[in-house]
């Protein structure tokens, strides 16, 4: 699948694979407290010796597909398809859109409905799922535009399921 470039009312929206190059943002991005309000997974920074490590682990973790996201080829996030489990033919989904600046503006929108198309068209995955805070509500608006339901919760957050078949792009 070639990367899919689509237009909002500013900015052309286009996705690539992640890449080592791609780190000093990805530091800059995960330190950034406006950013990661309702991450769960890490609450301490960050730094360039622990995402070379982790990056070293992605390149050879194949039940991971990571995108940075890019706006007028200015890259302002990343998003992807983790614990790929290729039997069961499920992952999970996630999104960080790291510049303040771009939050807000629909680029979470487009950007899902690219990762989601990936997953089932070219992953052949027939279930995604993610884990959203359940104080983050734009989040928690987009994924049910998306056609994902909500079927649990494990402490603050909302476990989400998005079938294959009730994917509308």
């Amino acid at each position: 699948m070639s990367d899919k470039n689509k237009n909002n009312e500013k900015n052309m929206i286009t996705f690539r694979p992640h890449a080592r190059e791609d780190l000093p943002l990805r530091i800059k991005w995960l330190n950034n407290q406006s950013a990661m309000k309702y991450a769960s997974d890490s609450t301490e920074d960050t730094d360039a010796q622990k995402e070379n490590n982790w990056f070293d682990d992605y390149e050879n973790n194949p039940a991971k597909k990571f995108f940075t996201i890019c706006a007028d080829d200015l890259p302002i996030g990343f998003m992807g398809v983790r614990k790929i489990d290729e039997k069961e033919k499920i992952g999970n989904v996630f999104i960080l859109i790291g510049e303040d600046d771009y939050r807000g503006k629909g680029i979470g929108l487009i950007s899902m409905n690219w990762l989601i198309d990936y997953a089932f068209n070219v992953l052949h995955l027939e279930k995604l799922d993610l884990e959203v805070d359940k104080r983050n509500l734009h989040a928690i608006e987009l994924y049910k535009t998306l056609n994902f339901q909500t079927v649990g919760e494990v402490g603050d957050e909302w476990e989400m399921l998005l079938l294959k078949k009730d994917f509308i792009s």
